[in-house]
């Protein structure tokens, strides 16, 4: 864990943005995207716009990363609508970054879109760099959601034969043994 990132988990926003104000150039774009969710908690939401489009001029040549991470900021204040619409354009624009995908269907997920939700998992799981172990533990959890619990086992099963030390999947598999579909 970086410093940033500890400061983060402790909550320890004024300190991060005046890190950030100091020192700029020697952080690194994942510190700087806490940078925004702190400016965001302290509601400047000014600065948010500011660094967003900074952020923006930098990932020129990724727009997907550039909407995700102001899809990010968007949930963390609440507004799953703007993440929805952010999550898209990223999909739009960088139809190969496979994140959009996996957390617009997050967000469907949560809105009860299952249908959409699960065609945007199978889309987002063809793309060349799908997590595809995670993209298959998300489909078994709807599947499970609509207590089709065969379908969902077997999405773990294959989410842990990508990797074997997948925990939370593991777990699913252990919490749903025994339960028949309805």
């Amino acid at each position: 864990m970086t410093h940033v990132e500890q400061l983060y988990k402790e909550n320890r926003y004024y300190t991060l943005c005046r890190m950030f104000e100091s020192d700029l150039d020697d952080c690194i774009l994942w510190d700087h995207f806490l940078h925004v969710k702190s400016l965001a908690h302290l509601q400047r939401f000014e600065e948010v716009r500011e660094k967003l489009a900074w952020i923006k001029d930098v990932l020129k040549s990724k727009p997907g990363l550039y909407w995700y991470f102001r899809g990010q900021v968007e949930e963390y204040l609440l507004d799953g609508e703007a993440a929805m619409h952010s999550y898209w354009k990223g999909i739009q624009e960088d139809p190969e970054f496979p994140t959009c995908y996996l957390h617009l269907a997050l967000l469907y997920r949560k809105q009860n879109y299952i249908t959409d939700a699960l065609d945007v998992l199978q889309v987002g799981m063809s793309k060349p760099d799908a997590c595809v172990d995670e993209f298959q533990f998300h489909i078994g959890v709807i599947h499970a959601g609509q207590h089709r619990y065969f379908e969902a086992r077997e999405c773990w099963k294959s989410a842990l034969r990508i990797d074997p030390n997948y925990q939370e999947a593991l777990h699913m598999l252990e919490d749903t043994q025994g339960l028949e579909d309805a």
